[in-house]
């Protein structure tokens, strides 16, 4: 059986080792013919819906306001390649994209270098809506909150001690019982 046939897309049609839709150049030309850096993501605004109502973990963000945009130049931190990100969405990015709780932006030039595959685009997407924790149940007017990865590791430390913190046990578990597909 190939990668390709264990997995598949969760819009359900298309190939998943095919190139992702990403935004091009012209994508990020205003009305007036200047060059921008962020512009609209309805495509991956399609595909997070589509994650969103697929996906049991993910279903209390159909409530969530959540903006999608691309930009256009990628992006490193801490000498790494930022494929995306997911901020709570605060001040005049708010107010100017008329509102909302989140924001997820996707990196154009980082995704075309990274060579993304519509499985991975998938993926990424996934991840970022990850980032975005549901309200406490015990709080009516809690909303829900940004949260950092589940676990934060080096290779090297991993290599030498092992999973010796808590964080690093359920990823060494969550691992074993899991068919890593894919890249």
């Amino acid at each position: 059986m190939t990668a390709t046939a264990t997995r598949r897309l969760v819009t359900g049609h298309g190939d998943p080792d095919a190139p992702a839709t990403l935004a091009g150049f012209h994508d990020f030309m205003a009305a007036d013919g200047t060059l921008c850096d962020y512009a609209a993501a309805p495509d991956v605004e399609r595909l997070a819906d589509a994650l969103i109502a697929a996906c049991p973990e993910l279903r209390f963000l159909q409530e969530v306001v959540i903006r999608y945009v691309w930009r256009r130049k990628a992006q490193t931190s801490q000498g790494r390649q930022v494929l995306g990100t997911c901020k709570p969405l605060t001040g005049l990015p708010k107010f100017a994209l008329g509102g909302g709780e989140f924001i997820v932006v996707l990196n154009a030039e980082g995704c075309r270098d990274a060579h993304l595959t519509a499985w991975q685009q998938e993926a990424l997407i996934f991840h970022e809506l990850c980032h975005i924790a549901p309200a406490d149940p015990g709080d009516p007017a809690a909303r829900p909150t940004g949260c950092a990865h589940d676990a934060e590791l080096f290779f090297a430390e991993v290599r030498r001690y092992g999973a010796w913190q808590r964080d690093l046990t359920r990823a060494a578990e969550t691992f074993a019982q899991i068919p890593l597909v894919g890249a």
